[in-house]
């Protein structure tokens, strides 16, 4: 989380520090952060290197010298890099050069009711690509798709080099045509445009390793098992109740506070119990988890960070899991983990399924996704609460009964979630996809995942029984619709980021 640690503060001279690097050079530009005592991190750019008295604009492995910092540090505090400004320079130089050359396209695009959508883009070279839309069209019960929408939305390639100087649309009839499929057509194309172009050029390939290449591009053997699993996320005792009565086969206690009450309930009732590590462990709070994981007999730890990773390693644990922090977006990823151990991989919540369907057919590991609850979008030190409040604290942001409204007045949720009073602000909209369970197990996941930040046992009880039960009752469109109207969003799944 604080980037590659580099060396330590040997001594402290004014403005200037000495340091002895023992991981990686320090340049002159390079970006550091120090984390002090009480694990507060301070930092800045590097700016004048002294080694023994002498200018110099670096410090390599084993080197101690002398370094401009304006910041009150200590001997001993740990130094990170967190910025290589040799190797930003490098990546900005071959985007620039990548993409100082402008490529323009024609395109045309066929709509027609009961048809699927096609788009036919060329880039004058010989390159000529075709993509197609996965559901056909139906007629417009309301506003049909017009030519000056569709092309405003193909005008818009980003910082691509592609533009369009040429776009013909034939539309047969008053269609319906979501936006959203327009632009997953236009970047399923020009995918496929970018690889056919790059195929051509055999030197821009050269120096990528040949073993990551087959990995990356050819199909593997599917999974040994199509078996799910359902995993509930809690937080506390009242929801892992309500998913164990419901049927849930596997436990992600996803903080510390009801820990020993949750673990013990599993263990009870003959539910595998898995413990999540959170994003952020300082170094002074690893013996907390040290001790979690020698007082507690998990089913297998789950890893939000790979700093984890090696932490793990000096105990006893019985299966290694991998976290959505991890941020796993393609499948030369999934096969580093499934190669370190680690089977079980929950995706980037910023996939749609189409990209996850990718991934799922180029790994043989099990892939997990997160399809319901209030997403974490920020994780902060300090509590809101006890910051605006006189009162005492007694624990009233443990429910998620507090929260913070914005300029539109979308409410987030304010949680604690350890003993430290580090709170999580959750989303406003809650993610929701009991209604598209056969497009999940379509894309390849196998283990669906809820996470209950502020749901109490009931609640819990009927969203982990919709989930599992709910397609074969027959109020199951009713109770769909109830949770919809209270507000929901179906996430990136069916848009993504990218």
């Amino acid at each position: 989380n604080r980037g590659t640690y580099i060396g330590k503060v040997v001594d402290k001279k004014g403005k200037f520090i000495t340091v002895v690097i023992e991981a990686e050079d320090l340049k002159d530009g390079d970006g550091i952060e120090i984390i002090n005592d009480k694990s507060i991190g301070v930092g800045g750019m590097i700016s004048g290197i002294r080694i023994n008295g002498d200018k110099s604009d670096k410090l390599l492995i084993g080197q101690t010298g002398d370094i401009y910092f304006k910041h009150d540090v200590q001997k001993g505090n740990h130094i990170y890099k967190t910025l290589d400004r040799a190797l930003n320079d490098k990546a900005l130089n071959q985007y620039a050069k990548q993409n100082s050359k402008v490529i323009y396209l024609t395109c045309e695009m066929m709509i027609k009711i009961d048809e699927y959508p096609k788009i036919i883009i060329d880039d004058g070279e010989g390159n000529v690509v075709l993509a197609i839309g996965s559901e056909k069209l139906k007629r417009a019960e309301n506003i049909a798709i017009t030519h000056e929408r569709i092309k405003d939305q193909l005008s818009k390639t980003g910082d691509t080099p592609y533009k369009f100087i040429k776009i013909e649309i034939d539309i047969h009839g008053e269609v319906f045509l979501p936006v959203s499929i327009i632009n997953t057509l236009r970047r399923e194309a020009l995918d496929k445009l970018s690889e056919k172009r790059e195929n051509l050029n055999k030197r821009a390939n050269k120096d990528i390793n040949n073993d990551l290449k087959k990995e990356f591009f050819s199909q593997v053997s599917k999974k040994t098992t199509d078996n799910e699993e359902y995993i509930a996320g809690v937080t506390n005792i009242e929801a892992a109740e309500g998913a164990i009565d419901a049927g849930i086969d596997s436990i992600y206690i996803m903080n510390t506070i009801d820990i020993k009450q949750i673990f013990d309930l599993c263990i009870k009732r003959n539910v595998k119990c898995y413990f999540v590590m959170p994003s952020i462990v300082f170094d002074n709070e690893k013996s907390r988890y040290e001790e979690i994981l020698e007082k507690y007999d998990f089913s297998g730890v789950v890893i939000s960070n790979m700093g984890q990773y090696e932490f793990l390693s000096r105990f006893k644990i019985k299966e290694i899991r991998g976290n959505y922090n991890l941020n796993i977006s393609n499948s030369v990823a999934a096969n580093f983990l499934l190669e370190h151990g680690i089977k079980d991989i929950c995706l980037s919540p910023e996939l749609n399924f189409k990209q996850i369907r990718e991934i799922s057919n180029k790994t043989e590991a099990n892939i997990e996704a997160v399809v319901y609850g209030y997403m974490p979008v920020m994780t902060t030190e300090y509590c809101p609460i006890s910051m605006g409040s006189t009162k005492k604290c007694n624990d009233i942001c443990k429910n998620g009964e507090y929260a913070i409204k914005d300029h539109l007045g979308k409410i987030f949720r304010i949680i604690k979630t350890d003993a430290h009073c580090r709170t999580q602000i959750l989303n406003s909209d809650l993610l929701f996809l009991a209604d598209e369970i056969e497009k999940i197990y379509s894309s390849g996941i196998r283990s669906i995942r809820m996470d209950f930040y502020v749901e109490n046992k009931e609640q819990t009880r009927n969203i982990v029984d919709l989930y599992i039960n709910g397609q074969n009752q027959v109020d199951f469109k009713e109770r769909v619709d109830k949770i919809k109207s209270a507000g929901f969003t179906k996430g990136h799944f069916f848009r993504g980021v990218i």
